[in-house]
């Protein structure tokens, strides 16, 4: 799923989740996940609707927060009509949830790309890099972002999200510097990114202004490099 300009970001509005409202959630998801109902566009003309049904949700998210999403405006935001809506998405969990994995895949082939020209560093150097582009991908759509992290493990198939950590660990883990012998790469790899992926969801969560804070990036970096054996 590819589309271009998307995330037309606007100040976050109505993203404050109460404490009651998002126990509410995890109670919700406890019992019985939303049933997410999602059909492939096979051409052009309906993969440009998919598209621009994902752009409308974005910016109803973006401006709005999660809670105050619906089909209908995600149909207006998006300039199609509500049947075609419903053609590909079944309710407006799983158009969330193809946004969140959008999202996540655009994450990840960023990452991959931008580190392409910098392999052939010093490992301190290597290290530096990817976290300040771990940061770069993290400042795109922040208030996007952080709207949607109270709702992406209960909108995400686990497996899907479990994959997608391991591509990045096992990219680091072909990026390690040398480590202690007793060490083990592939829990360390693991750790890294679970660690890197954990503290950034959560700061934006808390305030998506913190993937700008150059205090934050100069905190995280000094811990992996400890981490990593990095002098």
């Amino acid at each position: 799923m590819k589309y271009r300009n998307i995330f037309d970001i606007n100040k976050t509005k109505g993203n404050t989740l109460s404490s009651r409202k998002l126990q509410d959630i995890m109670n919700q998801g406890r019992k019985k996940k939303a049933k997410i109902k999602m059909k492939a566009p096979t051409q052009e003309r309906s993969k440009q609707t998919v598209a621009n049904i994902l752009e409308g949700c974005a910016r109803v998210i973006a401006k709005e927060g999660y809670f105050s999403v619906t089909t209908d405006k995600i149909a207006t935001e998006a300039g199609v009509s509500i049947g075609s809506l419903y053609q590909f998405f079944g309710n407006k969990e799983s158009v969330v949830s193809a946004l969140i994995k959008h999202l996540i895949e655009e994450d990840r082939l960023a990452f991959f790309e931008r580190m392409t020209p910098f392999q052939d560093l010093p490992p301190t150097d290597r290290v530096s890099k990817m976290i300040e582009i771990g940061f770069e991908i993290y400042r795109m759509k922040p208030e996007l972002r952080s709207s949607l992290q109270s709702v992406r493990l209960y909108l995400t198939d686990h497996e899907y999200i479990n994959q997608s950590r391991r591509l990045f660990a096992e990219f680091i883990r072909k990026n390690l510097p040398p480590i202690s012998n007793n060490r083990d790469p592939d829990k360390v790899s693991y750790i890294a990114v679970t660690a890197f992926l954990c503290i950034m969801n959560n700061a934006i969560l808390d305030t998506p202004d913190l993937a700008n804070d150059p205090v934050l990036a100069k905190e995280l970096t000094l811990m992996f490099k400890k981490y990593l054996e990095v002098e």
